[in-house]
């Protein structure tokens, strides 16, 4: 009977440890975006606070903060920029061009986009 037991022993504890392993080791859930070489907008700021798409009620003296996954070509992002009705503006750029400041020099328009 003694060796019987041991052999269950082991069974058992063979069957937990591998139940263990695989019961923890699941994938994690990346919720971040993948590592790519795109160029993305990663948060846009105003007033020190980050603003999703579709926000309203915004400040039409405000500035704001893009902040984007690589350093921009200055040229082509100014070229690129629109803004409806027109604004008056100026382009701040941080060492790495991946943080730009667009600060208005005239209150925006309501319904400004």
């Amino acid at each position: 009977m003694k060796p019987f037991s041991i052999l269950l022993l082991r069974s058992t504890v063979f069957f937990c440890l591998a139940l263990l392993a695989i019961v923890s080791c699941k994938k994690d859930d990346d919720d971040g975006l993948p590592i790519t070489n795109d160029l993305r907008v990663l948060q846009v700021n105003t007033e020190g606070n980050a603003i999703s798409s579709g926000a309203t009620d915004l400040s039409v003296i405000s500035a704001f903060e893009l902040v984007f996954s690589h350093g921009l070509n200055t040229s082509a992002f100014e070229a690129a920029l629109s803004i409806t009705p027109d604004a008056d503006y100026a382009i701040a750029y941080d060492a790495t061009n991946s943080l730009v400041t667009i600060s208005f020099n005239t209150p925006l328009a309501y319904e400004t986009e």
